[in-house]
Parts: structure tokens; sequence; C-alpha cells
């Protein structure tokens, strides 16, 4: 598997300077889908079609069981918007409490129509063996190695062969085994992504834009 962009090993605050938008406010283009605290994020994703919004009441929210990872999105989530309702991303909280791998995922087919902001994105474990018993089959992408490093990577958010817009979160207090304990990217179409204290990160095509979050 070829991982081209790891980010997070340090708390440092990036900003896209090209290309990214810090006007967060909702267009909405589908309905909203309101998601408060006691209800099921991943149920309302389910349940969405492209164009609309999920929109995340201020609160924590945390898996009730052990996983691969929290929150999913695969191809059929592709144009949804999960965006956290509270003032600041310190209002709504996805906490995977060591119990995820990842606490978010983004999964083949998702492109720059899908977006996520305004969380805390926290408590992600990409230690297999503390979250995982013995002889665990992959649920996401059993074809993978458990040895590879997707399941050892990407403790907040494990991007993987898509291209999620991502912007205006605080992803901290995650873990990882390897690298990569903020955000993973595992990409085959690649992208460009700007820092404004990072050296410019090229990878060629068309891939994840991520921006105004602080790491």
């Amino acid at each position: 598997m070829k991982k081209l962009i790891i980010l997070g090993y340090l708390e440092i605050i990036f900003f896209l300077i090209t290309g990214c938008q810090q006007d967060d406010r909702l267009v909405v283009n589908g309905k909203i889908i309101p998601v408060h605290p006691g209800e099921n994020i991943q149920e309302a994703l389910d349940q969405a079609k492209s164009g609309d919004i999920i929109l995340v009441s201020p609160g924590t929210y945390k898996p009730d069981k052990k996983g691969e990872a929290f929150i999913i999105f695969k191809k059929r989530h592709n144009g949804v918007t999960l965006k956290g309702g509270g003032i600041s991303p310190e209002d709504v909280v996805l906490d995977g409490d060591q119990k995820v791998l990842h606490v978010v995922f983004f999964d083949q087919g998702i492109d720059r129509n899908t977006t996520m902001s305004g969380f805390t994105i926290t408590g992600g474990l990409a230690y297999p063996e503390e979250v995982f018993p013995m002889n665990y089959e992959s649920l996401l992408h059993p074809e993978i190695d458990f040895d590879d490093d997707f399941y050892h990577d990407g403790g907040g958010i494990m991007v993987y062969n898509s291209a999620p817009f991502i912007k205006n979160n605080i992803i901290t207090g995650n873990s990882s085994e390897n690298c990569g304990g903020g955000i993973s990217v595992f990409s085959a179409q690649g992208g460009s992504i700007f820092f404004s204290r990072w050296k410019k990160l090229f990878t060629a095509g068309k891939g994840p834009l991520i921006c105004g979050n602080l790491i």
C-alpha cells in the first residue's frame, strides 16, 4: 500500500493558503438531519443523501463498543456534509474513547463534495493489539494484511484512497502505533496541500483538501 501523506506529529495550527475558504456558513442543497447528544451519528449519516447536512448539536459523542472506526464514510455517503453545530469546534466532540482505531474513516469513493467541519476529534487509538482480540478480521478492508500501516496509523482521521474536504476541526489526543496519530492519508489519487507553516506537500492528482484545522 502506498502511503502518500501522514499528518499529526506536532500540535500546530495549519491553514491551506490556496483553494480553501475559511467561510463556514451553512449552505443547504438538500435537507438538514439533526443529531443530538445520545443519538447515533452513524445512523444519521446512513440515512443521508448527497447534498444533505448532518448537523450535530453540542455535546460529546462516543462509540458504544469497540470497532475499527467510530464514524465511517463509504462511497454511498459521498456528497454529505457532517458539521458540528457549536460556536467553536470545542463544543462538539467526537471521542473515540480508546475503543476505535480511527475516530473518523473516509473510504474510497469519497471526493471533495464530502465535507467535515466544526469538531474536536480525540480518543482514537491505532493500536489494533489493544483494541481488538486475537484473530480479529477487518470489516472495512479484510483484504489488507493486519500488519499493514492501515491499522496502525490515523488515530484521529484515516483517509483511504479518497479526497474529502476536512476543515475547521481540532484534532488532538489521538495515538497511533506507527505514525500519523492525528491524520493519516493513504491515497492513490494524491493532491496538493499548502500550509502557512509547512513546506508544500505535493502529490499528483486530486486528493483531500485539509485546511484550518488545529492538530
